[in-house]
């Protein structure tokens, strides 16, 4: 299968995409990383700060949409699985959930499901969100109050959730969530994990390395703050026996290699369930304190191993814990080894994909999608025909429009050369122009009115960019110019079909033309499509200067689907300066 992994949480795309790899299928991930924590992905949808950074990121989504379509699968990580606003958001999913055939909306984090169960029904004895029946007040937990309840954030979720194919839930809590109000395509999977190379049996010496990972920013809703306070108690009330590192904010990379060497890890106070990092932890043989409780055990349906040491959210539990182990070290070298069978048993990456795998393939009904790379393969007869009604209306009014836009450039851009001498150049640029816009025009019939919208404007520019490249170089010189056409070589293939695959697969290697003409300099710079481009002027003929030859190599562009070759027409020109009396030939490349 072909599969879409969109959105980050504490790797969980990263590690699963692994996994369905090595099951054979073709997997991409599309993320910021998680933000700081940077994790591998092969499309970046990294947000820079401010609103110029949406801006940018709005067309940097907007740009690879196409490359987004003809999935087999596609899973969210989140509701907000990209950094915009949940208005935003809407019209993308629409767009995926029509393009692919089938989406999956992952429960792994914050949503609405979470935040108002949590408040409202309270199925958990404590969470982020309550103790018992007691609401909490800190500050984080109000925040994501506002930010889901009653907002865009909320009507997103439930729209996702209603509409996809089925939700995938990795942690106890989260299903206890979303279970009661989808319990037919609601499904819970172990969260995957990567085993690392063991090479020897597990074993245990003092001083106990205890580490906890510190995030600043959700320091008290994660309960980091209490666990933080109970650690350095213990290392204070047993100085030499018990030593505490640290990690604040860093690189998930810079994270694990701080994390190797210890025996037990801190994380997740108001959790039932053990999450990414400390999973990844237990695969090394580090002792899991965190989240351990029956639940945990009983969704998996372990009923021998108990690695965990649970806590309850309060100060006391954890240091309770805590001092056991420094007092009883007996016990330390068993959960470390408990640890590591307990990830193998449950969360291994590729035992849990093959699940995602099974999953995938029984929910849902089997639904046409149009991939971008095989518009032309045959499709139902009604989606067909409501395809190509569509098209059709949009053609009336798009076609319209670019005939009039190529109309007047054509007439201006004629007027022009006809003053300068050049009509006949001109006219083979207009002449390619109208096949071009002709070819554009039945493929508007077997895509869509979005594509279409875009593929209109290809004759426009490509008009603009032809004639600057072929004319401009004439149009510098001050003297009278007599010229004939000898020879055309109209070897000129496939343009039409270049530009639509460079709009479906946008270009992304860079590409450089470089025209000189006597002492004429023309440098054109492109970086990817409609992103940067530059002209640059250099010194002009002067009466006395023969123009000697015309060079322009040939550009290849590279994206995803295939190398666009452009074979260029040849054009040779015999001139004379008639200051000069004496004649020279030159050589026109155009694209």
């Amino acid at each position: 299968m072909k599969i879409l992994l969109l959105g980050e949480y504490s790797n969980v795309h990263a590690t699963l995409a692994e996994g369905l790899k090595a099951l054979g299928h073709k997997v991409t991930v599309a993320s910021n990383g998680d933000f700081w924590k940077n994790y591998p992905r092969d499309i970046s949808l990294v947000r820079r700060q401010g609103k110029l950074g949406a801006i940018m990121l709005m067309l940097k989504l907007y740009s690879i949409l196409p490359q987004l379509r003809g999935y087999d699968i596609v899973q969210l990580i989140n509701p907000m699985f990209v950094e915009l606003k949940a208005e935003r958001i809407f019209p993308i999913y629409r767009y995926l959930r029509k393009h692919n055939r089938k989406v999956f909306l992952g429960g792994f984090g914050m949503d609405w499901y979470w935040v108002s169960t949590c408040l409202r029904d309270k199925p958990l004895r404590y969470s982020d969100f309550n103790i018992g029946k007691e609401v909490r007040t800190n500050a984080d937990a109000m925040k994501e109050r506002r930010d889901w309840l009653g907002t865009a954030k909320e009507s997103l979720n439930k729209y996702i959730a209603n509409d996809c194919d089925g939700i995938i839930t990795g942690l106890y809590e989260y299903h206890a969530c979303y279970h009661p109000s989808f319990p037919s395509k609601t499904k819970f999977i172990p969260l995957p994990i990567r085993m690392p190379e063991i090479s020897r049996e597990p074993s245990f010496q003092m001083p106990l390395k205890l580490f906890i990972g510190i995030n600043r920013q959700r320091n008290e809703y994660k309960g980091t703050d209490i666990m933080l306070r109970a650690a350095e108690a213990i290392v204070k009330k047993y100085p030499g026996r018990v030593v505490l590192q640290k990690a604040e904010s860093v690189p998930f990379a810079e994270y694990e290699k701080m994390m190797n060497g210890s025996d037990a890890i801190l994380d997740q106070l108001y959790s039932y369930t053990p999450s990414m990092n400390p999973l990844l932890a237990m695969a090394k043989g580090i002792i899991c304190i965190g989240g351990g409780e029956n639940e945990n055990y009983e969704i998996i349906n372990e009923h021998e191993l108990r690695p965990i040491i649970n806590v309850l959210p309060n100060y006391e539990s954890v240091y309770h814990e805590l001092e056991q182990m420094v007092l009883h070290p007996e016990h330390i070298a068993n959960l470390k080894r408990q640890s590591i069978e307990y990830v193998r048993k449950h969360h291994d990456f590729i035992n849990v994909a093959r699940q995602y795998e099974t999953f995938y393939m029984e929910s849902g009904p089997d639904r046409f999608f149009p991939a971008a790379s095989d518009f032309q393969r045959n499709v139902f007869p009604i989606q067909r025909a409501h395809s190509l009604c569509l098209s059709r209306s949009f053609l009336c009014r798009s076609g319209c429009f670019s005939s009039l836009l190529c109309f007047l450039f054509s007439l201006g851009s004629l007027l022009l050369c006809h003053l300068l001498g050049y009509g006949f150049v001109d006219f083979l640029l207009c002449l390619n122009l109208l096949v071009v816009s002709l070819f554009l025009r039945l493929c508007i019939l077997l895509t869509d009115s979005i594509v279409a919208l875009h593929l209109v404007c290809f004759p426009c520019i490509k008009l603009l960019l032809c004639g600057s490249l072929v004319k401009c170089p004439f149009t510098h010189t001050s003297t009278e110019m007599l010229h004939k056409i000898n020879a055309l070589i109209a070897q000129y293939v496939a343009d039409c079909v270049c530009g639509l695959c460079a709009y479906l697969h946008p270009i992304k290697s860079a590409v450089k033309i470089q025209i000189y003409c006597g002492r004429i300099g023309v440098r054109i710079v492109s970086s990817n499509l409609l992103s940067k481009f530059t002209i640059t002027w250099c010194s002009h003929v002067s009466d006395y200067n023969a123009i000697k030859s015309i060079a322009f190599a040939t550009a290849t562009l590279q994206s995803d689907f295939c190398c666009h070759f452009k074979l260029l027409c040849l054009i040779r020109f015999e001139f004379m300066l008639s200051t000069r009396n004496s004649g020279c030939k030159g050589t026109a490349f155009y694209a």
